[in-house]
């Protein structure tokens, strides 16, 4: 969906030339609220995006099956959160600053 000016607003699909999509919200022509954003290598990111940035919960799943879930504070990890390797048990973990601090 596009506004009177242009931009995307609201749910919409994207794919970029490389391969790389992001289906969820949109506002100003960036991705906001929630979403999926998958990369080319096959990382992906469900959660929430504030001003086109991972800003608040979500799960980042690697292309190896590797999952981390926790808080996203202007795209870094911050806070509790946990580790899975691929879907075994999980790790509780305190990340600071996108590194895990504890666990």
């Amino acid at each position: 969906m596009f506004d009177d000016k242009g931009k995307r607003c609201g749910v919409a699909k994207c794919t970029w030339i490389d391969g790389s999509t992001y289906n969820g919200g949109w506002l100003n022509d960036v991705r906001h609220g929630k979403g999926v954003f998958k990369s080319r290598e096959g990382t992906v990111y469900d959660g929430n995006f504030d001003n086109d940035i991972r800003h608040g919960a979500g799960t980042l799943t690697y292309a190896s099956g590797n999952k981390i879930i926790g808080i996203w504070e202007k795209d870094r990890l911050m806070g509790p959160g946990e580790m899975i390797n691929k879907g075994k048990r999980a790790i509780k973990v305190v990340f600071q600053n996108d590194m895990a601090v504890t666990g």
